[in-house]
Parts: structure tokens; C-alpha cells; sequence
């Protein structure tokens, strides 16, 4: 599977309560933005890079699911790129 143009498909990573840092997020934090990582990206899409953990808006994304596994598509626009 290969995303084209500028798509991005992205595997959700499970939400946790609490960051890595030990600090708990609050619910209205996680109701709008998810964390994945990049399965694969268009030809379009430049900065990201398959493997690149990222965050991204759940409500600009499509669920997709592909042999049993679940993938959520998106406009390369809404994604912000963890370092």
C-alpha cells in the first residue's frame, strides 16, 4: 500500500493518560489531537518521512482499514511532526 500526492497514512498509536515526563494530560487534550506514526506518504510530501512519529487532527483523518489492520488518512496539512 502507498499513499499518493500529498497523503499521509498514519498508525494510531493507543492515547495514554499520562506523558513521559510524568505530567497527566487532561481528557479535552486527547478529544481532538491523536499521535501515530507514519506508514507511508505521497510523492508530495516533503519534511516527513516514513517511521516520523507524529500528532495529527482525528477529525480531518479517514479510517481506513487494509487486511485487518487500521490506518487513518490525511491531508499532509494536518500533521505536526514530533522531534
Amino acid at each position: 500500500m502507498k499513499a499518493m500526492f500529498n497523503k499521509v497514512l498514519v498508525v494510531r498509536q493507543e492515547e495514554q493518560n499520562e506523558n513521559q515526563d510524568g505530567i497527566i494530560l487532561s481528557e479535552s487534550s486527547k478529544e481532538k489531537f491523536c499521535k501515530g506514526i507514519v506508514k507511508s506518504k505521497g510523492d508530495l510530501v516533503e519534511n516527513i518521512k516514513e517511521g516520523d512519529v507524529v500528532w495529527y487532527d482525528k477529525n480531518r483523518a479517514s479510517k481506513i482499514n487494509i487486511n485487518g489492520e487500521s490506518f487513518d488518512a490525511m491531508d499532509k496539512m494536518n500533521i505536526f511532526v514530533v522531534d
